[in-house]
């Protein structure tokens, strides 16, 4: 009985098996689920790329540049009548008529260091004012055959200042349309001073490829790590410790921006490079003025213009005094009445010390843009004896007065 049931039983599961056929079915390949799309991540929005917008600088034939928004909105070329040769410092600004562009619609302005300014020189013009204007325009040429990744003192540089290059960095060696030059970060000064965002500059000297004219190029900047002012250094609160350590100060300095990128000056260094790589300049004078020097013997008309028709402006030869010295305006003039006077405008508000040093006691405040006479200075040319507008006498540090004389020509007082 049990025997029985067993094949029985046995029976059954052959029949489940499927017994008519030799060949197992085959099992069904898996099902394969294709993977869910990850949602589409959202583009980011890329703000469009403003292009530099060529921007023909008005009234003189042969000049042209490309100005980056970052830079200005406009430029202004005009035609400069020439200034002959004085017996001043950097003989009096003596210049051959020549080509100015100036950005925004800016004044003309007295101060050479900080203003943004593009001046086109005939070289010929520029030779005969000085034998040393000769000599510095033989060595930009050199500068510019031998590229040297180093020049050994001061980088040559036109129109001359009554000042002294205290430093250069970030040299770098730039083609413009019809010429090359070289660019670099400068300072100039008279005295022993901190180098601060308000004082250096976007220096630019080239020339033509036909050798006829000499462009020199000013633009403003501040890099990154600089202190803005004179009071934000340590010198501001131990002079006498900054002056005795000075060298080594300059080379630490110089090697920091050195090691700066053209991104981290403000504006960016590339766009002042491309603004001068778009340049032309082959200014179309009139016949027989590219060499133009005037004649020291003739006076000069201050509010002299040049030749109808090349001039998109007025240009005044003489600017008047009250520029903002803060801005940095170093040569700012102490006015036309008061040129053969040793006469400075004060850039902020300042101590009138009782002798050439912070540790002495202050006599008075002398406030900002108020004009001082200088009387004498002391032996480094970092304080200046001056006489207030109400008489009274005292020492300021050399930083805080803008001028145009040559303090150095100041007698040494104690």
């Amino acid at each position: 009985m049990q025997r029985g049931a067993l094949l029985a039983l046995v029976a059954i599961l052959c029949a489940a098996c499927g017994g008519n056929s030799g060949t197992a079915t085959p099992t069904a390949a898996p099902t394969t689920v294709p993977p869910t799309a990850a949602p589409a991540q959202e583009q980011p929005t890329v703000a469009p790329v403003v292009e530099p917008t060529p921007v023909p600088p008005k009234s003189v034939p042969g000049v042209n540049l490309t100005l980056d928004p970052a830079l200005g909105k406009s430029v202004n070329a005009q035609l400069m009548p020439a200034v002959p040769k004085t017996e001043g410092p950097a003989f009096g600004d003596a210049a051959p008529e020549h080509v100015a562009i100036t950005f925004d619609g800016e004044a003309l302005s007295d101060s050479t260091l900080r203003q943004r300014m593009v001046r086109i020189y005939p070289v010929e013009g520029l030779r005969q004012i000085d034998p040393s204007i000769s000599k510095i325009i033989d060595q930009l040429k050199q500068t510019l055959q031998r590229k040297p990744k180093a020049i050994r003192g001061a980088v040559p540089f036109l129109p001359t200042l009554n000042a002294q290059q205290v430093f250069y960095s970030n040299l770098a060696y730039v083609p413009f349309a019809n010429g090359e030059g070289v660019r670099f970060i400068t300072a100039y000064a008279q005295d022993v001073a901190p180098l601060t965002n308000n004082e250096i500059f976007y220096a630019f000297q080239g020339l033509t490829s036909d050798g006829k004219y000499l462009v020199s190029a000013i633009y403003p900047v501040a890099a990154e790590g600089l202190p803005l002012t004179f009071e934000e250094t340590a010198a501001a609160t131990n002079y006498e410790e900054f002056a005795k350590g000075y060298e080594k100060y300059l080379t630490e300095t110089t090697a920091q921006l050195n090691k700066l990128t053209p991104q981290q000056f403000v504006p960016d260094l590339t766009k002042l490079d491309s603004m001068l790589t778009s340049l032309q300049a082959d200014p179309q004078m009139a016949a027989g003025t590219d060499a133009a020097v005037a004649d020291p013997n003739k006076a000069t008309d201050a509010k002299a213009t040049p030749k109808a028709g090349e001039v998109s402006a007025d240009v005044k030869a003489t600017p008047t005094v009250g520029a903002d010295a803060s801005a940095g305006n170093d040569d700012a003039a102490a006015g036309s009445g008061d040129a053969q006077l040793a006469v400075a405008v004060v850039r902020r508000l300042v101590n009138l010390r009782e002798g050439p040093s912070t540790r002495t006691k202050v006599l008075d405040n002398l406030n900002r843009n108020s004009k001082v006479q200088m009387l004498g200075r002391d032996a480094r040319v970092s304080w200046i004896r001056v006489k207030a507008a109400d008489g009274k006498e005292g020492w300021v540090a050399r930083s805080f007065l803008a001028t145009r004389y040559n303090l150095r020509s100041l007698p040494i007082v104690r």
